[in-house]
Parts: C-alpha cells; structure tokens; sequence
C-alpha cells in the first residue's frame, strides 16, 4: 500500500508560537485529533505551540497532561518535539508527512 499524503502547515503567530494545521483526513476522527491535543477548525486539525506545550507520547497539549514547565522550553525545541510526534502518529495511520 502507498502512503497517503499530508501537508502540516506552521505558521507564525507572534513571536513565541507556532500553529501547526492539517487538513482532516477522513480517516482521523475529530474525537482522535482532540484526543491527541487538536482543535477542529473547519475542516482542518489545528495546534498552538508554545514554550509551554507539553509534548508527552503522541499527545500534543498542556492540560490533560499535569503541570507546564516552570521555565518554557525555547520554541524550536517544542516545535521539532511536537512535529516528530505527530510524524510519528500520522506516520502509525499509514500517512507521510511533510511540513510546509
């Protein structure tokens, strides 16, 4: 079977966070994204990144998963952190993933 395909777009939203967005695949559930730390926003997955996000397994989010750091981590580290998770979760459901 060939690898379907997604597109994750980062952008820039104020100097200290990142939005990562997906389209939504049919075969991802809006109760999985939730789950893994995604709003649903349209038709699209979406995650706010921070120095304060908590990368834990493939979950991407901040309350769920106990405290924040008490010193944010610098943005390029949570940002690499959090898109290898989500390769490797995207990756798990057969999709290969670039970031644009």
């Amino acid at each position: 079977m060939e690898d379907r395909k997604i597109v994750v777009y980062v952008r820039r939203e104020g100097r200290e966070t990142r939005i990562l967005s997906f389209n939504a695949p049919p075969e991802i559930s809006q109760k999985e994204a939730l789950d893994k730390g995604f709003a649903v926003d349209g038709n699209s997955y979406v995650l706010a990144i921070t120095g304060d996000t908590v990368v834990s397994g493939d979950i991407i989010s901040g309350s769920e998963l106990g405290p924040r750091p008490e010193v944010p981590r610098p943005l390029a580290v949570v940002l690499a952190d959090s898109q290898r998770e989500l390769t490797k979760w995207l990756g798990k459901l057969g999709f290969e993933v670039t970031f644009s």
